[in-house]
């Protein structure tokens, strides 16, 4: 494993990105200008070392040395940010909150960013031996000691040039990424592993080799692209062209839903637990606070949104790399695949209803501002510690049955949220004269046209066979949901000042 480790090195040692990073015809104050490429990956991996990487409960030697590990790399991401300063990136790019959200959660040019972090977030939870799991994050290790060794030297000659600090990309982060696990090498290197473990582990090795190598690719022609037409990407605006064009606006109320089918006497207990949950969490204080608080419409909107920025963003993600089957193979997989991709298309919407919005205006952040928000702040922690939770809980149980009744908790622990949030968007529509789809729970706006599936369109989840393993899952997903947000909702209030 480690030979293999040594041999790919090698290779992505001469990525053409790095000539590029080490050109001196490329002018020195540009060789950074990928940054803002890779910035949910770079942040991501601060979660990614505390909630994936990071035994709860070390059983062994090898568990704490990982964790010893993840301690220190769940630092980085600050220093990231402070050079993001210091490059300038906001003048450069000239974003506010609207942008920097669409760049983070959904733009082109990071999707193939977030969806690598997703499937790291997925080896961690699917791998728990720690002697297979020191084998890709080895490998990560050693692909981020290959990168900042090329970065450090333009990075300290722009510092001693223009004064600017880079912490990440020069040698003071270099410093500190050796390239395998601190201190734990020689504790790992003294394992003969079996023949399980070694084809696995060469298998998740060779992956993320591959994933940086892809990774590289796109740096590098952006950074070309970038400095070539001096052009700057508008995330936001591509966001809401890429929504359905909305229909018109209701002038009655819609029709209530069709009810639910009853569920068979195996599924029964898990329906009653999460209708139980869902009539509790209506009860909440928070949700009414937000239709009918003492502030006025617009200053609750501000107050509350930006700390569901994550969730609601975040959901595509989770909707398509963590719930949705990559290779689908019953009819109950197809199904499950449907829903999640309709329900993967809200936040697009939300795009729309930030413009009409102005949230630029009404939030006012710069880009690393905004993305010390999203990914570092404090008051956003918890958002992005139940995301890490929903994420875990997908990868974790692979049956449909299981990951239905996740998506059904998803969906239904959101209801009082869009309840009164669909009150307070029509009291901003009324006064504004604007459209708010997302808020006011339009969501079916969106939903894309899918291919005739009838097989699938046929599946009832509720009456499939289910074992009691599979029971007593879906029993735990539902009540993690419910925990979680009942937890977001303590916290929103609190922070709103209504508590």
């Amino acid at each position: 494993m480690l030979a293999a480790i040594a041999e790919r090195r090698a290779g992505i040692d001469a990525h053409p990105l790095y000539r590029w990073i080490g050109d001196d015809t490329v002018p020195l104050e540009q060789r950074f200008v990928f940054a803002p490429l890779f910035a949910n990956f770079i942040l991501g991996f601060r979660d990614l070392n505390r909630w994936f990487v990071r035994y709860p409960h070390p059983r062994d030697a090898y568990e704490e040395a990982i964790n010893r590990h993840s301690e220190e790399d769940e630092t980085h991401a600050a220093l990231f940010l402070a050079d993001w300063a210091e490059l300038g990136l906001d003048e450069h790019l000239g974003w506010g909150v609207e942008d920097t959200v669409a760049w983070y959660y959904a733009a082109p040019e990071t999707e193939v960013f977030r969806r690598y972090a997703m499937r790291i977030q997925q080896m961690c939870v699917q791998t728990p031996d720690p002697l297979v799991r020191f084998g890709f994050l080895e490998a990560i290790e050693t692909c981020g000691h290959v990168f900042f060794s090329h970065t450090a030297p333009p990075a300290a000659e722009l510092a001693a040039r223009t004064g600017a600090a880079l912490r990440y990309f020069g040698p003071y982060h270099l410093a500190r990424e050796t390239g395998g696990l601190i201190d734990a090498d020689d504790l790992f290197e003294s394992v003969r592993l079996t023949g399980a473990q070694r084809a696995q582990a060469l298998r998740l090795v060779h992956e993320v080799f591959d994933m940086f190598t892809v990774k590289n690719d796109h740096l590098l022609a952006y950074a070309r692209r970038v400095t070539a037409t001096r052009s700057v990407p508008s995330p936001a605006a591509d966001l809401r062209r890429r929504a359905t064009t909305a229909a018109p606006a209701p002038t009655a109320p819609a029709a209530p839903p069709s009810p639910r089918a009853a569920p068979s006497p195996a599924h029964r207990p898990v329906a009653d637990r999460l209708a139980r949950r869902r009539a509790a969490l209506r009860s909440h204080p928070f949700p009414a606070w937000i239709s009918g608080g003492d502030a006025a419409p617009a200053d609750r909107l501000a107050a509350f949104l930006p700390l569901w920025i994550p969730d609601v963003m975040g959901y595509a993600d989770l909707m398509t790399y963590a719930l949705a089957y990559p290779d689908p193979s019953t009819p109950a997989q197809r199904a499950l695949n449907r829903r999640v991709r309709r329900l993967a298309s809200h936040h697009r919407l939300f795009a729309r209803d930030a413009a009409a919005l102005d949230l630029d205006g009404r939030v006012r952040l710069t880009a690393g501002e905004a993305l010390r928000l999203l990914g570092h702040a404090r008051c956003t922690d918890l958002q992005r510690r139940s995301a890490a939770a929903f994420v875990t809980a997908a990868f974790r149980h692979r049956s449909p049955v299981v990951r239905f009744w996740l998506v059904e908790a998803l969906q239904d622990s959101g209801e009082a949220f869009f309840r009164h949030t669909g009150l307070l968007a029509a009291e901003l529509e009324r006064a504004l004269g604007v459209r708010l789809d997302y808020l006011a729970d339009r969501h079916e706006l969106a939903h894309p046209e899918l291919p005739p599936d009838p097989e699938a369109d046929a599946v009832d989840f509720t009456r499939l066979p289910v074992t009691p393993a599979e029971r007593a899952a879906a029993l735990g997903v539902v009540d993690l949901v419910f925990d979680r947000l009942e937890e977001q909702f303590d916290q929103s209030l609190r922070l709103v000042g209504a508590a």
